[in-house]
């Protein structure tokens, strides 16, 4: 079967769905077959290789995936089966799907040879743009509470087609683990038996047991804050019943107000009264009337309308935030400097994607930490005379357009106010006329500052800046930084990309060079020095060196540079894509998923441009945090 990595995660086993919500217009998509072992058609041929075709394949994709899987434009629900009490052709089951929304390409149950385990294996393709709605109903429950027409789901999923046709799973099941491979992908190494993470409005907790019979995890404490959400069994199903063994299991809860709250989980004998084994808190923070919700060293960053009190709109660049934070710590200095792309707004930042508050919670005292806003969303500027705006070593500034608040748990938020920009076309710097832009300008303002303003500047608005209508020094400050920064040219590029670990965590005297480290090579000497200068920093593996030699020729180097990035990350899990090279700044996405591994690890990026590349001797790296799906 493919075992392409799952766009999404899917919720399994709701054995109490808390909302119901009636699918509009459904009617029943499977036709009970009168046999539950599946018929060989002519179309089968037809059907991608990733659909199961029998109950070993259908095994699989139900502990690799799931229970739903979206590729090839085509849902794929697989659902364990029982037979009703009406007897073996009477199923206890069914699936309803929105109507006229998608064809039915396969439905069909699998039987166990083995077992009475049966798979259910339906899936269709959406016909046309728009949604597409499916429930899991059990005939057994008879419910009169329940929406009619929802009847009595105990799954329910929710699917958007776009005008292109591509279909995206669109609810909380796209990234929530439901199967052994997810839950064991996205549970962290250095965890014993369970861990906690924060996605939006939701607290997940990920478990692990052994002998459910004898030992089991239960809500210990929780809070009016929170509402019961999803529950999903991740322990694989199998063909025969197994008798203990370890168990996974996923909870979570959904955030109803602001405030703060503690969640908390033990794992004990059942029925014991003493001391747990294992304990596990989710120390929590919710803001935006509980649509966020921040654990410790999580911060929200907010860009806020000044005028209106709204969230600016996010369909455009967000802006972008610098960082500066130095501390001694136990094994050495440890500097952070990055500047991170604001993906949305809110935008929520933690330690794994973007490490804004890193150890700034361990000594605050030994810290120098700083933050802000370096470049704002399109049609937006900070008010008045747009002064650097920041947060410095416990103080805002200007304190009226940013407000910083440090929470008990660890984490924080931050809030910028902003205002529409509606300044005129920027100033040119042509002051003198003569229709180019060149230190004679620069001259020409300087001395009619400094003459007590005697000449009449007749294109005086060319060195307005700053568009105040006046003159003054903070206009000459900006004409120099402009005609010294010209607007950068950018370049065509490839990247490659390996990792290559760090030998030693331990040594200290990587991090005095404030990764990510950037080095330009314009020969294939400058190369393998760089190499050999390394080699006790990085694993550089064999397959490594010998692609760098293969490909980054001295005849490679007659006719282009190469750029190499090396940087690192606190999981294993992150990913990263160059988008962007120019003089100054190489743009880098960084590919964080919800949840990811935490082994230390560090990668080189090599990136190919021509040789006659304007770049500067050390090349700015411009951070962009998105979060993927798994």
């Amino acid at each position: 079967m493919n075992a392409k990595l799952l766009k999404r995660r899917t919720a399994a086993l709701l054995a109490a769905l808390t909302a119901a919500v009636p699918l509009s217009g459904i009617t029943p998509a499977v036709r009970i077959p009168a046999a539950v072992h599946a018929a060989e058609t002519d179309t089968a041929s037809e059907l991608p290789d990733w659909l199961p075709t029998d109950y070993a394949s259908a095994l699989e994709f139900r502990n690799t995936y799931g229970k739903t899987h979206v590729e090839d434009g085509i849902i794929c629900i697989v659902f364990e089966q029982q037979s009703a009490l009406g007897g073996e052709n009477t199923l206890r089951y069914r699936l309803k799907v929105t109507e006229h929304a998608a064809e039915t390409i396969a439905d069909t149950v699998y039987a166990s040879a083995k077992s009475d385990a049966k798979l259910a294996v339906f899936a269709c393709k959406p016909s046309a743009p728009g949604a597409v709605e499916a429930a899991i109903i059990d005939t057994y429950a008879k419910f009169d509470s329940l929406v009619s027409g929802y009847e009595h789901a105990v799954n329910k999923y929710l699917f958007t087609v776009d005008a292109e046709m591509r279909v995206t799973q669109a609810d909380i099941f796209s990234w929530l683990p439901d199967s052994e491979f997810e839950f064991l992908r996205a549970f962290s190494d250095d965890k014993a038996h369970a861990m906690v993470y924060a996605h939006g409005e939701y607290v997940v907790f990920l478990l692990k047991g052994t002998d459910r019979t004898r030992f089991d995890w239960l809500l210990h404490a929780g809070n009016d804050c929170f509402a019961s959400s999803a529950s999903c069994e991740c322990t694989p199903v199998t063909e025969l019943p197994l008798d203990g063994g370890e168990y996974y299991s996923v909870s979570t809860f959904r955030a109803v107000r602001d405030g703060a709250a503690k969640l908390t989980f033990e794992y004990n004998e059942n029925g014991a009264v003493t001391e747990p084994i294992e304990t596990i808190t989710a120390d929590c923070v919710m803001l935006d009337d509980g649509k966020t919700v921040l654990l410790p060293d999580m911060m929200c960053v907010r860009l806020i309308d000044r005028d209106t009190g709204e969230l600016i709109p996010a369909d455009s660049s967000c802006g972008m935030l610098w960082t500066d934070y130095t501390c001694q710590m136990p094994d050495g200095k440890i500097t952070t400097g990055p500047r991170y792309g604001i993906p949305s707004n809110p935008a929520v930042f933690d330690k794994t994607g973007a490490p804004i508050l890193m150890g700034f919670n361990e000594d605050p005292a030994a810290a120098s930490f700083a933050f802000g806003l370096e470049d704002y969303p399109n049609g937006y500027e900070l008010p008045d005379d747009k002064l650097a705006c920041g947060y410095f070593n416990g103080e805002c500034v200007p304190n009226d357009y940013l407000t910083f608040t440090k929470y008990d748990n660890g984490s924080a938020s931050a809030v910028f106010r902003l205002q529409k920009s509606g300044q005129p076309e920027a100033a040119s710097g042509d002051l003198n006329g003569d229709g180019d832009f060149s230190a004679a300008d620069i001259v020409m303002l300087q001395k009619w500052l400094t003459s007590g303003f005697g000449e009449v500047l007749r294109q005086w608005e060319n060195a307005d800046f700053d568009a105040d209508s006046r003159l003054t020094a903070r206009d000459l400050s900006l004409m120099k930084a402009k005609l010294l920064n010209p607007e950068t040219e950018s370049y065509d590029f490839e990247a490659a990309y390996f990792r290559t670990d760090r030998k030693s965590f331990a040594e200290d005297h990587l991090f005095d060079q404030n990764l990510p480290l950037v080095t330009v090579l314009n020969s294939a000497a400058d190369l393998q020095d760089y190499l050999n200068a390394h080699a006790e920093d990085f694993y550089f593996s064999d397959e490594f060196l010998a692609e760098i030699k293969d490909t980054y020729t001295k005849k490679w180097f007659e006719t282009h540079k190469l750029i190499t990035v090396a940087l690192e990350e606190g999981t294993g899990s992150a990913r990263h894509e160059v988008t962007a090279v120019n003089e100054r700044d190489i743009h880098i996405d960084r590919l964080m998923p919800q949840v990811g591994t935490t082994d230390m690890a560090a990668w080189h990026i090599l990136i190919a441009v021509d040789k006659s590349a304007d770049l500067a001797e050390k090349p700015n790296v411009v951070f962009t945090v998105k979060e993927v799906s798994a």
